[in-house]
């Protein structure tokens, strides 16, 4: 397994802190005045609506169609589109695309934004889900056992070809000391010409707690428990020659 350390080059394709909360319906209408409250910083701006589809068995047989009942809240993006604010009826979402540079700067403007939200429309209203999410793309060069570069690689039975042209795993792990469940999925896509020698490893860490019942305070330091379980997943399940070319 690799090292525990920041990565200068991390290869974050997206990160995400997301809280839900149930918001009264009397507050919608405010999201819209959140949402031009940050508009300097989050110019390109996209209304949610809630759907539903309605589905009809006629005589000339089954048809459907959607329904747009109400709006949901709205997605908030920077000009760059690298990052993302939601403010939703059902709680908020920061999204970090690439380039990522560290936990500390996307926290500290989750939490500025989520305060606004919090005193605007969530006061006093526990949080009952908290997650973080984390993608990953690597590059796995071509050739040699996939071992030198995945500690828990995936095996073929003995007789069949070992070469492993893709693959796609997926484990769920219940954390006790957080209270945590984290979804860890491997997906080995298949290699393109313009690729080169390498293959792309999509490396997906999303961990969450349900029914958690958190007041303002408390969500971040159970953030910083997920944070540090997600660097345990990464390194631990990356050698460290995997790892290196991202330092």
């Amino acid at each position: 397994m690799a090292e525990i350390r920041h990565l200068d080059k991390a290869p974050i394709t997206e990160a995400l802190i997301d809280l839900r909360v149930v918001i009264p319906t009397d507050s919608i209408g405010k999201l819209k005045e959140l949402a031009d409250r940050v508009k300097d910083r989050f110019p390109k701006q996209y209304t949610l609506h809630h759907g539903e589809f309605k589905f009809q068995i006629a005589a000339e047989g089954p048809n459907s169609e959607q329904v747009t009942t109400g709006v949901l809240g709205y997605i908030c993006s920077g000009n760059d589109d690298t990052r993302k604010v939601q403010f939703r009826g059902d709680g908020f979402t920061f999204n970090k695309l690439k380039p990522y540079e560290t936990w500390e700067m996307m926290r500290d403007e989750a939490r500025e934004l989520w305060g606004m939200f919090s005193v605007s429309v969530a006061a006093g209203i526990p949080i009952h889900r908290v997650a973080i999410r984390y993608i990953n793309l690597l590059e796995i060069p071509l050739g040699g056992p996939l071992g030198d570069f995945l500690t828990a690689p995936p095996v073929s039975p003995k007789g069949l070809p070992q070469g492993v042209y893709e693959y796609l795993h997926r484990i769920v792990l219940k954390e006790e000391e957080l209270n945590a469940v984290a979804i860890i999925t491997q997906n080995m896509l298949p290699s393109l010409p313009e690729h080169g020698a390498s293959k792309r490893l999509l490396f997906d860490i999303d961990i969450f707690r349900d029914n958690a019942n958190l007041n303002q305070e408390e969500v971040w330091d159970v953030l910083e428990g997920f944070r540090k379980f997600k660097n345990e997943i990464f390194f631990k399940s990356l050698t460290e020659r995997t790892v290196e070319k991202y330092t």
